[in-house]
């Protein structure tokens, strides 16, 4: 396992209208359906204060200095769309087998065609167990008041692009509604998917079995690139 060791923070370089930025829905049934809230309205007769963003390699903290905005955030909002990239609260989601993720927060989504949701998910294997303390990875995002959205995106949008990080993140698929209990049993995106989309597609199919072990396949590092060559996500390259 490389050791990723970089430490990134985004200062202010332009103030953003928080309200036409920054956005929330409840459900994938919201998003489908295009229901977004204002953040505005996240407590009803309540001025949020500003989002602080912080990303550890794992999994994405979205905290403010109000408590009380901090609980909605954690407990009740599906999704938050800033700057118009896409952060889904893995509390209401489960892999394929219906267990938890091995993340405590926010994850990064993107639009996959057909009203689905592609997320990018920390995988935990031994071999990161064990080397976890070496690998030293700090990202900060930080956004004080309402500002810097546009670069802080930069930032993420860039860290899908990072091999050695992706090399240990998934990728699942919700495209399902919620099961009894409120979770969504997401689509792993895995060689039995990849040998389905890539079926009549031979050139592609060798790129992707190109690497040997089934977890660098499998890896989100592998796998994204050939999503945005079969136009099922858009590019993830931050455009200005």
């Amino acid at each position: 396992m490389k050791h990723v060791k970089f430490l990134l923070v985004l200062m202010c370089l332009m103030a953003l209208n928080a309200q036409a930025q920054t956005k929330f829905c409840l459900s994938y049934a919201d998003y489908k359906a295009n229901q977004w809230k204002s953040y505005e309205e996240l407590i009803p007769g309540k001025e949020p204060d500003s989002i602080r963003v912080k990303y550890d390699g794992q999994d994405f903290k979205l905290r403010t200095s109000d408590n009380g905005v901090n609980n909605v955030i954690k407990k009740d909002v599906f999704m938050m769309s800033l700057e118009k990239s896409l952060f889904i609260n893995q509390r209401f989601l489960r892999d394929e087998d219906g267990g938890i993720l091995p993340v405590n927060n926010y994850l990064r989504a993107l639009p996959y065609k057909g009203n689905k949701l592609l997320v990018v998910s920390y995988h935990v294997t031994l071999g990161d167990v064990l080397d976890l303390v070496n690998i030293g990875l700090d990202i900060a995002l930080l956004a004080t008041g309402h500002t810097t959205w546009g670069s802080i995106f930069l930032a993420t949008d860039l860290l899908l692009t990072n091999d050695d990080l992706m090399q240990h993140h998934i990728l699942y698929m919700v495209d399902k509604e919620p099961n009894a209990k409120g979770k969504y049993i997401m689509t792993r995106l895995n060689d039995a998917f990849m040998e389905q989309l890539l079926r009549d597609d031979p050139v592609t199919f060798e790129q992707y079995y190109g690497r040997q072990k089934k977890g660098d396949r499998q890896s989100a590092a592998n796998i994204l690139p050939i999503l945005v060559k079969k136009g099922l996500i858009q590019d993830y390259h931050h455009k200005k």
